[in-house]
């Protein structure tokens, strides 16, 4: 079998799909990375299994058009819950409207954590295809990894400019 990882941030993202291909390599003979803004590229061999990163309108898209295809198609959240910048609950309520609309047309869907499964479940959201199974950048957050950025080498400010912009969130 052939797989295919699409990768939305590679400085964010890259760590964890190398990881994911470390444990799975041997059980499939192509696994290939491509990135989100290569999309493309996905139609353009024939992959068997295929692991987006969220069900946002545009991954449910090709998730529509992957499943008129026989394709395998998994969810590995990289992002948690997005739209969580607003104030108020409406990026529950598009979350929740996303994935519930969208499990017809995944195997798996893998959440971040509890929190996020919990919500779906209250919504009356269908959770066979739900497992929690965390993210590899939390494990930053544990108390033994606290010295790769307790002492910083610099205290001044940075400043970074973002010179790539996706139409999504632009």
């Amino acid at each position: 079998m052939k797989i295919c990882l699409i990768l939305d941030h590679p400085q964010r993202d890259l760590d964890g799909c190398l990881k994911l291909i470390n444990k799975i390599y041997d059980h499939f003979e192509k696994i290939d990375i491509i990135p989100m803004y290569h999309i493309y590229e996905l139609f353009l061999k024939n992959y068997d299994v295929i692991i987006l990163q969220n069900l946002r309108p545009e991954n449910i898209k090709i998730a529509k058009i992957l499943k008129k295809s026989n394709k395998f198609v998994f969810v590995i959240d990289n992002e948690g819950m997005p739209f969580g910048w607003l104030k108020d609950k409406s990026y529950l309520n598009t979350f929740v409207e996303n994935t519930s609309k969208s499990l017809n047309l995944i195997y798996e869907y893998f959440l971040w954590g509890d929190f996020i499964f919990d919500e779906l479940k209250k919504y009356n959201v269908q959770t066979k295809k739900l497992y929690v199974t965390g993210h590899h950048r939390f494990d930053l957050f544990k108390k033994k990894y606290h010295y790769l950025y307790k002492n910083r080498k610099t205290k001044k400010k940075v400043i970074v400019f973002n010179t790539n912009f996706v139409s999504d969130n632009s």
